[in-house]
């Protein structure tokens, strides 16, 4: 026992936009994590988590988690590690605005949102035509590169008309909501309207009420900062408690999602908040609404005047607009891990100082045009000139509903790296220069590194299938309803099979009632097959993401997602009928031919691509 190095581990959770309960937030973060800290303790009896104090209730004392876990590091040396999660939420901490403040506060936001996200999209899609057009480069083989010809160009298409289709779905969302707002806010007045719209209201401000304080009411986001910096300081004082070994070694870390990343970088970095902080090790921004959201500004967009000395004589200066990553690049070193989802509207990819910046170190994530000169890594991106924390693209969901509240579940790309960031077991990257030669790379090291990008590589291509899935399901339904002639099929067979499961006469009673409403059948056939086909597409992705999260290193290398092969199979072959039944004669061969070729081209696709990869921190 005594030859174990004694560690000691506090994490301050900070929840994002929206009402939260007691511990939710707490309970989101840290059962994921601890089981992932056991998973990576390893199976021995001696290394099982033990629980010290676990409050998760809403009474005075606060919520908190603690455990002890002993494990090997990389060095091979023993380590015993305590650790302790604690929540800092700020839901509480100031008075809502009104629903009328919120709602004349929304409509510039909803056009300025707009905007930036459809931008973002765009960029996604282009981005991924252009992953192929990089295959398609040396060093890939000139064979596989004329396979890849017909994907690309299918791709290129694809991208632009999503782009399109996404650009007026867009807009008209935007106008649909900009008409509603000022509605809702008349319509609040008669009583005879506000019982039925009052929850709908409700949950509006719930959940954008507290981004309209956040962005134009600084006093109250003083109370918010205050709660953070109140959380940090008594995770501090525990680890100063704790740490009476001079040999121990301890860490704070501040985990934060989506608003709160942007209240914690205004909290650490922001000088002109005069609040004194306790060391912080490492920020780890999770979906960061930050350069949404910024920081905290006065109603005319001036954060306001001070006092500076010039040439010993007060004078009244201008404050320029806070720079979150600017601010952390000139502040004492703090390790920042910025996690983004590549469909997650709100993060909306990485941050930096500029426009240009963000989207250079977006680009470095996928080796996307690299230039000469510029230093490529085995297991990051490329090392540029612009400023930025690390950017750790990952993929939650492929869906942009969802991605943004699904960084938690995401255990190959985001718990697994903070676990291993508490547990110090990162294994250290391979360095490698612009003509391939490796000058770091560590032989210990490098199996458990390899398995890890494996596993990386596994979930990404996961993910693009379940996405993909989804879409050709979709495709499948409206087709069997679209196309005259499947849908006359699926009609005549489904009232064929009601009439036997009923005894009833198809073309009398209530069955000839139901064969003769179009609407109806349009209706069932589009939900009974959609909801078919996602369920299916759910559960296969479920038993395939246990496999590549909870394997072994050793064992990854034989796990196919089989059933995701063959679900996309069938779906491709699916549409493929469905096209052929529903073409006239004189075009069925050519038609059979390409859309042929579409339809392998479109079952290979989730295997194409570029994995996203860690961008290391550069402060300029």
């Amino acid at each position: 026992m005594s030859d174990r190095v004694p560690s000691f581990v506090e994490v301050v959770v900070v929840h994002g936009m929206g009402h939260q309960r007691s511990s939710e937030t707490l309970l989101e973060w840290a059962e994921p994590l601890i089981e992932r800290i056991q998973w990576l303790a390893g199976a021995a009896a001696e290394n099982q988590v033990t629980f010290g104090r676990v409050k998760a209730d809403s009474s005075d004392e606060d919520e908190y988690v603690s455990g002890r876990v002993l494990y090997t590091d990389l060095e091979g040396g023993e380590r015993d590690l305590a650790f302790g999660i604690r929540e800092a939420r700020w839901a509480d901490a100031f008075l809502p605005m009104k629903p009328s403040q919120v709602f004349s506060w929304g409509v510039d936001f909803l056009w300025h949102t707009t905007l930036r996200l459809g931008t973002y999209f765009a960029r996604v899609l282009r981005l991924g035509a252009w992953q192929l057009a990089e295959l398609r480069r040396p060093p890939t083989p000139p064979a596989m590169r004329a396979i890849l010809l017909l994907p690309l160009v299918l791709t290129f298409a694809l991208a632009w008309l999503a782009v399109g289709v996404m650009w007026v779905l867009v807009i008209a969302i935007s106008l649909l909501v900009a008409a509603l707002l000022p509605a809702l806010s008349i319509l609040l007045i008669f009583p005879i309207f506000q019982n039925l719209l009052q929850r709908i209201v409700d949950g509006l401000v719930e959940f954008v009420g507290d981004v309209a304080v956040w962005t134009k009411r600084p006093v109250r986001a003083a109370a918010m900062r205050g709660v953070v910096r109140e959380s940090l300081r008594k995770a501090r004082a525990s680890l100063d408690a704790a740490a009476a070994d001079p040999a121990a070694r301890t860490k704070l870390v501040v985990l934060a999602h989506s608003q709160g990343a942007a209240i914690t970088a205004d909290t650490l970095f922001d000088a002109l908040n005069e609040e004194p902080l306790p060391r912080v090790d490492a920020f780890v921004s999770v979906g960061a609404a930050i350069t949404l959201l910024g920081a905290s500004r006065w109603p005319d967009g001036v954060r306001g005047e001070v006092v500076r000395a010039v040439n010993g004589a007060p004078r009244m200066a201008m404050v320029p607009e806070f720079n979150p990553v600017a601010a952390w690049a000139s502040a004492p070193p703090t390790r920042w891990l910025n996690f983004w989802a590549i469909w997650d509207p709100f993060s909306a990819g990485p941050v930096s100082t500029s426009s240009a910046a963000r989207i250079e170190r977006w680009r470095q994530s996928y080796r996307w045009k690299v230039l000469p000169g510029l230093r490529v890594t085995e297991d990051v991106g490329v090392t540029g000139s612009a400023c930025g924390p690390e950017e750790h693209p990952v993929h939650n969901t492929a869906l942009p509903f969802t991605d943004h509240q699904s960084y938690s579940s995401n255990i190959p790309q985001v718990i697994d790296p903070v676990a291993r960031l508490l547990l110090d077991l990162e294994p250290s990257s391979s360095t490698r220069t612009a003509d391939g030669a490796d000058v770091t790379l560590a032989a210990p090291d490098f199996d458990g590194r390899r398995a890890e990008r494996l596993r990386n590589t596994l979930h990404v291509r996961g993910i693009k299938a379940l996405g993909l899935h989804r879409l050709l399901v979709m495709a499948v339904a409206v087709a069997a309803v679209v196309l005259p002639a499947p849908a006359e099929t699926i009609r005549t067979v489904a009232t064929r099979v009601l009439a036997f499961l009923f005894a009833a006469d198809p073309t009398t009673g209530w069955l000839g009632w139901l064969g003769r409403q179009s609407w109806l059948a349009t209706v069932v056939i589009v939900a009974g097959v959609a909801i078919i086909g996602l369920w299916i597409n759910a559960r296969l992705w479920r038993y395939h993401r246990r496999k590549i999260t909870w394997r072994r290193d050793g064992e990854l290398a034989g796990v196919h997602w089989i059933g995701g092969l063959v679900l996309r199979a069938v779906l491709v072959a699916v549409l493929w009928w469905l096209l052929i039944v529903a073409a006239p004669g004189e075009v069925i061969p050519w038609l059979a031919i390409v859309a042929g070729l579409a339809g392998v081209a479109l079952v290979v696709s989730p295997l194409l691509g570029l994995r996203p990869l860690v961008v290391p921190e550069h402060r300029g």
